[in-house]
Parts: C-alpha cells; sequence; structure tokens
C-alpha cells in the first residue's frame, strides 16, 4: 500500500522548499512521511481483528500490537515507510485479504481509507512549518 504526496500551488513555497539544503529536505520529507506513516499505523492498530480471549486465554488478541510503521527508503524528495503487521502477527495479514477456508476482514486498507485525508494534511502541516522556519533562517542571514 502507497500514499504519495505532491507539492502544488503556491510557488513561493514551492521555490523555497527547492532552495532548502538537501539534508533539510531530506529530513522535512521523512518526518512528513513518518507523521502520516503513523497516524495511518495507529488507526490500523484500532482496527486490526481482536479475539476477546477468556478466563483460559487472557492474552488473545493482542497481535495488534505487532502492527509497525517502519522507514524503507529516504530520498531527498521522497520517504518510504512499509505499514502492517510483523512477527508473530503475520496472521493479521491472513485476515486482510481472506483465505479459501476463511473470508477476508480487512482492517488496514479501510484504515487508509478513513484516515488519508487527515495523513495528508498532517504531512502538509509538517511542510508548511518546515518551509517557513527556512524562510525565517535565510531572511536572517541576508
Amino acid at each position: 500500500m502507497e500514499i504519495r504526496f505532491e507539492m502544488q500551488g503556491a510557488k513561493a513555497i514551492l521555490r523555497q522548499f527547492g532552495e532548502m539544503q538537501k539534508a533539510s529536505q531530506r529530513a522535512t520529507v521523512a518526518r512528513a512521511a513518518r507523521v502520516a506513516a503513523k497516524r495511518i499505523g495507529e488507526e490500523a492498530r484500532r482496527r486490526a481483528p481482536r479475539h476477546p480471549g477468556g478466563p483460559s486465554h487472557p492474552g488473545q488478541g493482542h497481535a495488534y500490537r505487532t502492527i509497525k510503521w517502519i522507514n524503507v527508503e529516504r530520498w531527498p524528495d521522497r520517504a518510504t515507510f512499509a505499514i502492517g503487521a510483523t512477527g508473530h502477527g503475520f496472521y493479521l495479514n491472513f485476515h486482510e485479504t481472506g483465505t479459501y477456508k476463511m473470508p477476508a476482514r480487512p482492517w488496514l486498507r479501510p484504515a487508509l481509507e478513513a484516515v488519508a485525508p487527515q495523513a495528508v494534511q498532517d504531512a502538509g502541516n509538517v511542510f508548511r512549518e518546515s518551509v517557513l522556519q527556512a524562510a525565517a533562517r535565510a531572511k536572517g542571514k541576508k
């Protein structure tokens, strides 16, 4: 699953972002992607299927804790985060897609659809803050 952010409009902001140093760009892009991935990951944890457990198996339904958002790659113009179940929570992937014995009970795709607008807004806020800080630093240098 992939989310893409594309900056459009406000030519001054785009120009200022282009004038930022590569290290600052990379950090900003990674921070924005991390904020969006965290929002989606937390919603995925909330929606992950859980077994209620019971007196004989009180620890049942804990695989939602294995859902993580991990930085896969980082470039000045993009950052990729993988969101999904890890380790012993691998079976949550079977719930997402289903098997020939079990119908699908999606949890990751609905989480993405539910919070995508907020995740994009959060990432945009990170970009805006970073560009404003860079503009203030550039103004102080001149």
